[in-house]
C-alpha cells in the first residue's frame, strides 16, 4: 500500500501532471492533485472502518474491504494512464485515493484483529519495514522504467509503471487476503 502512493506521488504522477497541466502551473496541480487525495482519504477512513468493524461476511469483517480497494485500484489505473488532461486525471486520482481508502482502513484494522495484544508492538515493526520494501522496490521500479524514456515518448514507460504498480497491488491484495482468511480459520477451530 506505501508502495503504491510512494511510486504514485513520487514517481508517475509528477511526470502526468508535467505532460498534462501548464509548465508554470505543473507544481500547484501536483499539489493540489495530492492534497486532495489526502482529502478523500480522511473523509473515507473513518466510514469504511466503522462499516469493516460491523461486517460480517462469510470472508471476514475485512477481506471484503481490501478485495474492493486492491481491485478498484488496479483496474482505475487504467484511467490514469488514458488520462486526456489535467480535469480526468484529478478525478481519476480521487476515485482511486477513495477505493484505496476502502481497503487500506480495513488493511490497518488487521494488527489489531489478528495479532495478540503482546505482539502488536513486533507486528507493527515488521508491517512497517514490510512496506518499506515495497515502496522502495515500487519506487525503485517506477523510477528506472520511466527514467528510460529520456526525453523521448513517457508514454510506454508510463503504462509499464502502471502495470507493475497494478501487478503489485493484486498480488500483495492476494496474499494478504489469503493469509487473513487462514489465520481466522485457524483461529475459529482453536
Amino acid at each position: 500500500m506505501v508502495g503504491f502512493l510512494l511510486a504514485m506521488d513520487i514517481v508517475v504522477l509528477p511526470e502526468l501532471v508535467k505532460a498534462l497541466a501548464p509548465a508554470e502551473w505543473k507544481n500547484t496541480y501536483l499539489a493540489m492533485l495530492t492534497f486532495s487525495g489526502l482529502i478523500v482519504a480522511g473523509l473515507a477512513q473513518p466510514f469504511v472502518g466503522r462499516a469493516s468493524d460491523n461486517t460480517q461476511s462469510p470472508l471476514g469483517r475485512r477481506i471484503p474491504y481490501i478485495l474492493w480497494g486492491g481491485a478498484s485500484v488496479s483496474l482505475a489505473l487504467i484511467g490514469v494512464g488514458f488520462a486526456p488532461n489535467y480535469l480526468t486525471l484529478f478525478g481519476v486520482w480521487l476515485f482511486i485515493q477513495a477505493n484505496f481508502n476502502v481497503g487500506y482502513g480495513p488493511y490497518q484494522a488487521l494488527i489489531r484483529d489478528l495479532v495478540p495484544l503482546n505482539r502488536i508492538g513486533v507486528a507493527s515493526s515488521i508491517k512497517i519495514l514490510a512496506d518499506a520494501i515495497g515502496a522502495g522496490a515500487l519506487g525503485a521500479i517506477c523510477s528506472s522504467l520511466l527514467g528510460r524514456a529520456a526525453g523521448g515518448p513517457i508514454q510506454l514507460w508510463v503504462w509499464l509503471s502502471l502495470g507493475v504498480i497494478a501487478t503489485f497491488i493484486a498480488v500483495a491484495t492476494i496474499i494478504t487476503s489469503l493469509a487473513v482468511r487462514a489465520k481466522e480459520a485457524t483461529a475459529n477451530v482453536s
